[in-house]
């Protein structure tokens, strides 16, 4: 799915770029207008050969990347708002804390799973 959701912000953007609408699209890639609707609401899978003809019409030179994977962390949300991170999931063996003891303050800790 977040392929999908890249994908789509992706087109949209270069759609905003070009000052092309999705009949614009449509027309460049001899695709239906409704595929070109599905794929921006990310409501269509589509092949490597799809997404590939897609991106080539708006411009967008593109290629696969491995992204490492980030474990889900741990921040503690200061009185100010500020995010610290202070450890990862692993390091607590997955035990929810709920508030950090300080000398001048007590913080509370969210977990935000990071990616």
């Amino acid at each position: 799915m977040q392929l999908r959701l890249n994908l789509a912000e992706i087109i949209l953007r270069y759609l905003r770029l070009n000052d092309w609408t999705q009949r614009d699209l449509a027309s460049a890639t001899s695709f239906k207008d409704s595929f070109i609707s599905r794929l921006l609401h990310s409501n269509a899978n589509c092949t490597f050969d799809t997404a590939g003809r897609v991106l080539f019409a708006l411009g967008v030179d593109a290629r696969i990347e491995e992204v490492p994977a980030r474990e889900p962390a741990w921040f503690v949300i200061d009185s100010s708002g500020d995010r610290q991170e202070i450890l990862t999931q692993d390091k607590t063996d997955g035990e929810e804390i709920n508030n950090i003891q300080t000398a001048t303050n007590t913080q509370t800790t969210t977990r935000v799973d990071a990616a």
